[in-house]
Parts: C-alpha cells; structure tokens; sequence
C-alpha cells in the first residue's frame, strides 16, 4: 500500500526521467544504469499498482526483449547487439514513468488518504443496506448521507477545490460543478442534490420524509454507491 501523495510520485517520476542514463551508459551497463533500473523497480514497487508493475515488468523482461533482438536483427539483414536491449528498457521505463504522471494527473490513481476512506464509507453503505433490511429506514438515509458527504469532501480535496471550514454539502456539490471537475455535469450535480435531500428530509424529520418510501431510500444508497465509484473516492 503506497505512502506517497501524488505529487510526490509526480515529483519522483519526473525525477527519474530526467535521470536516465545517456547510451554510452546505457550500453555498458555500468553502475549509474544499474542504479538507476534499481531505483525505477522499487519505485514502481512502492505504487502498489498491479497495472504499473506490469507494464514494468514487461519491458524490462530479457527474455522477450532477447526474442526482439532476433527479430530485429533478422528483419534488419544484420546483428544487433545484445546491449541494445538495456535501451529498450530504459525507454520502457521511462513509458511508465510517463503513464504514471498521466493517471495521477487523469485521477486514475487515487492517494493512500482517498483508498482507505472509500474503503472506510464503503462499510458506511453497507451498514446502511443493513439498515434497511431491519426497516430503519431514518437511520439508514442519514448514514448514506454521511457518506455522500464525505466522498464531496475528498473529490474536492483532490481537484483542489477551496472549502470553507463546515461547507455545506450542498455548496460543496455547487463547487464542484463549478470548478468543472472532469465528469461532473450539471446532472450529476442535479443528481447529488436529490440523494442529499433525501438524507436532509430525514436528519431533520421534514414533512418531505412522508413521500419516501423504503424502495426510494434503497435507491439512494445504491446511487452514492455507484456516485463513489464513479468519481474514485
């Protein structure tokens, strides 16, 4: 499970890209490369991402890169040498690099903080649905809610949105309609609004808790749910 924040891996990234050894190096495989491939694999390592590890590993792998050599040297009427594969791996290395810094900067790897409250607000829903299977249903919405609003407070941390201390959910919602986070239309923003005066209706026992039904507040659960996982948090 990784530590670093992402601009913290960005930061690292870029660092080792600019830290890639030059060919003569490369080819003789001397210390600064080996030091250097060392340093890109307990990097990557420390992502605790599959799909990272994978690409990684990929180009990295002397077996098929030694299948390559063959061919390219049978393709090109010539030997190439063995030593051309280590630039490959550097160029592989560096592609992985690059995707890295592309995710974070596409919210497709989320911080350590975000994994372990998504997993945290995941149990909140859960014990929602539990709630209403015993027909708690006021309990069951106003837990759901907290976890809409959690899930608001940490896109909104990740997309850099400015917050005032005890923000309103719904101008937390407004906001990030606003700053034009990626995906979230003005339906989605609709649609928060929706789930969040469901759990309003019965936090503050509104007359409007009368036209919500056990199916509806189901419902609910089953849009922050999908809400969550839609926007990684």
């Amino acid at each position: 499970m990784r530590t670093l924040t992402d601009e913290q891996i960005k930061k690292t990234a870029q660092s080792l890209i600019d830290a890639k050894p030059e060919d003569p190096e490369i080819y003789g495989r001397g210390t600064n490369f080996t030091a250097w491939l060392t340093e890109v694999e307990l990097f990557i390592d420390s992502l605790d991402n599959a799909t990272l590890s994978r690409a990684l590993r990929s180009s990295l792998d002397e077996a098929g890169l030694q299948k390559r050599l063959i061919q390219e040297s049978q393709e090109r009427s010539g030997l190439l040498r063995w030593a051309e594969t280590y630039g490959w791996q550097t160029e592989g290395a560096v592609s992985t690099f690059t995707a890295t810094i592309r995710a974070i900067d596409n919210a497709l790897l989320t911080e350590l903080s975000v994994r372990i409250a998504a997993e945290i607000y995941n149990d909140v829903l859960a014990e929602s649905d539990r709630l209403i299977a015993e027909k708690r249903l006021p309990c069951a919405a106003i837990l759901a809610r907290i976890g809409l609003e959690n899930g608001l407070h940490r896109l909104a941390a990740r997309h850099n949105v400015q917050l005032a201390p005890k923000e309103k959910a719904s101008t937390i919602n407004l906001k990030l309609r606003q700053a034009n986070v990626p995906g979230y239309t003005l339906s989605t923003q609709q649609s928060v609004d929706g789930l969040l005066a469901i759990g309003n209706a019965f936090a503050h026992s509104t007359a409007e808790v009368a036209k919500y039904t056990e199916a509806d507040v189901t419902k609910m659960i089953a849009d922050i749910r999908h809400f969550l996982r839609q926007h990684g948090v």
